[in-house]
């Protein structure tokens, strides 16, 4: 055998080595890309579910929301939609029903909250057209239930009113 030979021979065995090393890094690529792509499409199939749940009773929220507006309003604890969020601040979510959360309840606004909890248990489904209401009460302020934790809060409710059809 020649120099030339082995180097020849060097050479293709190389080749082979590259290419085996090649193809397993295409097969090892295309196995992560694949599993990416499934996760990625799983998680945009349920971030629309959760989108779309998120937006299903945005109306009926807005209208208890204002119905609450309108009788503090009425009632004299304030005068305007922004006056009455200070006083008594108010959160609305939607999904499977209308949830309203009012935090920093104490001694200057616990009869709001009152008469707030009075309007839903009396007309509360009637302005919803049906729609399942949950309302929830917390002596602490939002920024201290949303501080309180991110999956278990430390932040508890005082009171949960639901209001099912």
């Amino acid at each position: 055998m020649t120099a030339e030979h082995c180097a020849r021979t060097i050479d293709r065995i190389k080749g082979r080595v590259g290419y085996e090393m090649n193809e397993k890094f295409r097969l090892f690529f295309f196995y992560r890309a694949s599993a990416a792509c499934i996760l990625v499409a799983f998680v945009a199939l349920f971030s629309t579910e959760v989108i779309a749940m998120g937006e299903r009773y945005t109306e009926q929220g807005g209208r208890l929301s204002a119905a609450t507006v309108e009788i503090l309003i009425a009632k004299n604890f304030c005068k305007t939609s922004r006056e009455c969020h200070d006083f008594l601040p108010g959160y609305v979510a939607h999904g499977d029903r209308v949830r309203i959360a009012f935090y920093d309840i104490g001694d200057k606004n616990i009869q709001a909250f009152n008469v707030i909890i009075e309007l839903v248990i009396k007309d509360g489904l009637r302005i919803t057209d049906r729609v399942p209401i949950t309302i929830k009460g917390y002596r602490e302020s939002h920024e201290e239930y949303r501080k309180s934790g991110v999956f278990w809060k430390d932040v508890k409710p005082f009171l949960i009113l639901e209001m099912n059809k």
